[in-house]
């Protein structure tokens, strides 16, 4: 694979947590399941912000963003990380407040049809409130692609993200035609990472269903840059036990990670984990969260 050589580096990164699982009960902030981000940095001299995933409804994320005194208006771009309805429910709600069309980045299967099997099949994917004809008309111009491919200078996205799938179940279901379905692997899901000035890579990822080690790995290999500075996001890891979450943790190590903050599908016993590892470099997502590097 190419490397891809960032076009510039960023001097001033600004992540606000419009949306989490958890909120601070001190403060008053609302939570969900799901998650959303507003990025703002400086690159170049020039000011950019992305709206990254949009929560699963888009009232709480509309008075959060209040609370929080964040001008969705300022919103350049849109990233979907993946077609899940906790990370793409509030697509169209927030479209509606925000006054001017507006580019939407996701990946070319952003409209699969997917379920989750529980006691039976859940359709998980985009709702219907958030089509392809409600985005165009309330000023959504989509930009679908697997392809790597540079955001604004100084920030990526990963694109597909290649790995062995085998026959491992998921949990989840592609639906190919009426009473026909196949293992859905998520390969959809996509990071954002940004070339920090002196520190290294920033990773922003939704729910790391491609795997957060995966995710570095291939960040890596895109960038050829291998500092990871930090990792802000859903880790996925609420479903595996402390072996597997120490393994994963081990992993990590050889990158010297600065900065983590998880939450979402992280799981309350990974985050655990990943305080005790990290300590003070580790800090629980929370609905209101600001951090600044």
């Amino acid at each position: 694979m190419n490397k891809k050589i960032f076009s510039a580096e960023v001097e001033k990164l600004k992540i606000t947590t419009l949306m989490d699982d958890k909120a601070d009960s001190q403060k008053p902030y609302l939570a969900q399941h799901g998650i959303s981000f507003f990025i703002e940095f400086n690159a170049n001299g020039e000011d950019h912000t992305l709206l990254f995933d949009t929560g699963q409804e888009y009232e709480p994320i509309l008075y959060n963003t209040k609370a929080l005194g964040v001008d969705l208006n300022k919103t350049e771009k849109i990233f979907l990380s993946h077609c899940h309805n906790d990370h793409t429910g509030g697509l169209v709600g927030l479209l509606k407040e925000i006054d001017k069309d507006i580019e939407i980045l996701g990946h070319t299967d952003l409209f699969r049809d997917t379920y989750k099997k529980v006691d039976s099949l859940v359709y998980k994917g985009i709702s219907e409130k958030n089509n392809r004809e409600n985005i165009e008309k309330n000023g959504g111009k989509l930009n679908l692609t697997k392809e790597t491919f540079e955001i604004f200078p100084g920030a990526l996205s990963t694109g597909q993200i290649e790995r062995n799938t085998g026959t491992k179940p998921t949990g989840y279901y592609n639906k190919i035609e009426e009473d026909k379905y196949e293992v859905d692997y998520f390969l959809d899901d996509m990071s954002v990472v940004f070339n920090l000035k002196e520190k290294g890579l920033f990773i922003v990822t939704g729910c790391s269903h491609a795997g957060i080690v995966e995710i570095l790995e291939h960040s890596v290999e895109i960038t050829g840059n291998d500092k990871v500075y930090g990792i802000i996001g859903g880790l996925h890891l609420l479903n595996k036990d402390e072996v597997q979450i120490n393994e994963i943790i081990g992993k990590l190590e050889k990158y010297e990670i600065e900065f983590i903050s998880a939450g979402h599908c992280t799981g309350l016993a990974a985050e655990y984990l990943l305080s005790k590892k990290y300590g003070e470099k580790f800090e629980s997502l929370n609905a209101g969260k600001v951090f600044e590097v």
